[in-house]
C-alpha cells in the first residue's frame, strides 16, 4: 500500500482554525481506530486491605493534554483506541464514590494530570517478528475540601509495566492502581499539609494552564524548516532550512539535508520537519505527520514492518529419500501504520 497520499492531506489540513484542525485530526483518528471501552470497578481489585470509613465524597477533574480518549492498543489486524463508555472523569468519579460511606469525615478534590494506556512495541531480533508489552501511566492529585478552597494532600505519579499486552493487563491492574491511590490517600500524614497554601479551583485551573504555555500548543503559524531535536519542535522554532524531502520506494517521505556544496544527504538523527502547514516527526528513518488534538500531539507513524516473500516450491533427490522444501525468491518489507503519543517535552513517541 502507498501512504503518500497520507502526506497530500496533511499538506493543506492547517490551512484550517486550530479547532477545526483538531476536530479534522479527531475524525482521522476515529476514522483509523476500533473502539475498546474499558472498564473499572471495585469488584476487580484484589488488594487485602480494606478502605476505613474515611471519606465523605469526591470531585474528579480531568486536567491531561487530551481528555477524548485514555490510549492506543494494537492488534495484529488493527488499532484500538481506549475509551470509556462515559468521559474519563465520570468513571474515575463513580469509582472513588463507591468507597464514600455515610460516616465519612474528609472529601477530596482528585486532579487527573496523566492516564495514559498504551503497547510498547519492539523488535524480536528479526523484521518479520515484533513484541508488546503493556504499560499504563498515571499521575493523580488528591486535594483535601476545606473552608477556602483545597489544599494539597498527596499524589501518585506512576508506571505499571507487564509482559502481557495493555489491554490484557487493564483487566484488573487500572482498578487496583486506583485503589492503591486512595490507600496512600488514607495513610498520608494530614498534619503535613497544614503549612500548604490553600487554592480555589480557578486557580487551579490556571496553574494548570501553564503546563500548556509554549510556542507550538497555541500556533496558528507554523514555521518552515528542520527540527534538530525536540525543543526547536515545541518553540516552533526549526533551525535548518537547507533540505529536501524525498519519497522512499513505499511513498514515504525520507529527509535529505544539503551540505556546502548543496549536495544532498539522507539524515534520520532530525527531530522531524515542517514545510509551513504541516509538522512531520522522525520515525526509524521515515517522516510521519504529527496531529494535534486539544493540547496532546499524536504521530500516525509505524515502528513495525511487515514482510512479505514470494516462495517457490525446492524438491531435493537423495539416495532413498526425496525432500521437500521451500524457496524465498522476493521478499518485501513494508511498514504497519499505528498511531502513536507524541510529548512535547522529551520527544518521546510512544
Amino acid at each position: 500500500m502507498k501512504w503518500f497520499p497520507l502526506f497530500t492531506f496533511f499538506l493543506n489540513i492547517f490551512l484550517q482554525t486550530k479547532a477545526q484542525n483538531d476536530s479534522l485530526n479527531q475524525l482521522f483518528i476515529k476514522k483509523h481506530c476500533g473502539e475498546t471501552h474499558l472498564n473499572i470497578s471495585p469488584r476487580f481489585v484484589t488488594a487485602d486491605e480494606k478502605i476505613p470509613s474515611f471519606f465523605s465524597n469526591f470531585e474528579v477533574l480531568d486536567l491531561r493534554h487530551d481528555t477524548s480518549r485514555v490510549g492506543f492498543t494494537i492488534t495484529s489486524n488493527s488499532r484500538n483506541e481506549f475509551l470509556f463508555k462515559e468521559s474519563t472523569s465520570n468513571a474515575l468519579l463513580n469509582f472513588f464514590n463507591r468507597y464514600a460511606k455515610p460516616d465519612g469525615t474528609k472529601s477530596f478534590l482528585i486532579l487527573i494530570k496523566k492516564f495514559w494506556l498504551y503497547d510498547s512495541v519492539f523488535s524480536t531480533g528479526t523484521s518479520a517478528y515484533w513484541a508488546r508489552a503493556g504499560r499504563v501511566e498515571f499521575r493523580g492529585e488528591a486535594f483535601l475540601k476545606i473552608d477556602n478552597g483545597y489544599r494539597p494532600y498527596t499524589f501518585l505519579d506512576t508506571v505499571i509495566t507487564s509482559p502481557h499486552s495493555v489491554k490484557d493487563m487493564s483487566i484488573f491492574r487500572l482498578s487496583n492502581l486506583l485503589y492503591d491511590f486512595l490507600g496512600k490517600i488514607v495513610h498520608s500524614d494530614e498534619t503535613a499539609t497544614l503549612k500548604r497554601n490553600s487554592y480555589t479551583i480557578d486557580e487551579l485551573m490556571t496553574l494548570n494552564k501553564k503546563r500548556f504555555s509554549y510556542p507550538m500548543d497555541t500556533a496558528m503559524v507554523l514555521q518552515s524548516g528542520v527540527y534538530a531535536n525536540v525543543e526547536e519542535f515545541r518553540n516552533n522554532r526549526p533551525s535548518i532550512t537547507n533540505f529536501e524531502i524525498k519519497p522512499d520506494e513505499d511513498g514515504l517521505g525520507q529527509l535529505y539535508l544539503k551540505d556546502e556544496s548543496n549536495d544532498s544527504y539522507f539524515s534520520r538523527k532530525m527531530f522531524g520537519y515542517c514545510d509551513g502547514k504541516q509538522c512531520y516527526v522522525m520515525m526509524d528513518g521515515n517522516l510521519f505527520p504529527v496531529l494535534s488534538v486539544d493540547h496532546a500531539f499524536y504521530v500516525f507513524g509505524s515502528r513495525e514492518y511487515k514482510r512479505k516473500a514470494t516462495r517457490v516450491p525446492l524438491v531435493f533427490l537423495f539416495p532413498g529419500m526425496i525432500v521437500y522444501g521451500t524457496y524465498d525468491v522476493n521478499e518485501k518489507i513494508s511498514r504497519k501504520m499505528h498511531l502513536f503519543s507524541l510529548d512535547p517535552l522529551s520527544g518521546k513517541i510512544y
